[in-house]
């Protein structure tokens, strides 16, 4: 008796075994059979190198008065320096727009000539490209963050508003060519202007 069962027993850890194994095997078919979906290669795009004429027509809403195609490429990456360059001066960049006078710079170039000198070109187109609308959010940001030292009697937000909008109003207006003494003198004026619009018209007289 006691035969029978534990032949009884092993034959049903067998038959257990043969199912699990066969459903496992099943499932391993069904994967493979399953028809792969073909996806087409991917086209590889190389990217086309863009020269540095078209770099600086693409780049800057200023155009050149020149044709850049026969421009030598030492003139424009000259030119490129020193948009970089007037970019990181602070009492330049606030003032003035910085790729206008890129492109400025690199017609001065190419009529002068190699013989002009990097400081000849740059005096002659100083304060050719003021930036009244730069000049006003540079000036409305560095009023928010002085708050402490506005007026009191004026909410600030409104103070600086006043304070940008009448500096670019007036630097727009300036005659002269932009310098930091003159910026000076306009931050002084708005001031002045929004604190005290009485003093400023007899200060100011138009």
């Amino acid at each position: 008796m006691k035969l029978l069962l534990s032949a009884f027993y092993f034959f049903r850890m067998v038959l257990v075994l043969c199912i699990v194994v066969f459903s496992s095997v099943q499932t391993v078919l069904a994967q493979e059979t399953v028809p792969q979906e073909i996806t087409a290669p991917q086209e590889t795009i190389v990217p086309q190198e863009t020269t540095d004429s078209q770099k600086f027509v693409i780049e800057k809403e200023y155009a050149p008065k020149n044709d850049l195609s026969n421009v030598p490429d030492e003139y424009i990456e000259e030119a490129f320096n020193f948009n970089k360059q007037c970019h990181s001066m602070p009492n330049l960049a606030h003032y003035q727009n910085c790729d206008c006078l890129a492109v400025k710079y690199l017609d001065k170039r190419i009529e002068l000539g190699h013989e002009a000198t990097k400081g000849d070109i740059r005096s002659e187109i100083e304060g050719t490209c003021p930036d009244a609308t730069g000049a006003a959010g540079y000036y409305y940001g560095q009023c928010m963050s002085n708050g402490s030292l506005m007026p009191s009697n004026i909410p600030i937000e409104k103070f600086c508003e006043c304070f940008a909008n009448t500096y670019a109003k007036l630097y727009e207006e300036l005659r002269s060519k932009a310098s930091p003494s003159t910026s000076l003198h306009l931050q002084t004026q708005a001031m002045i202007s929004c604190r005290d619009p009485s003093l400023a018209h007899k200060l100011y007289p138009q």
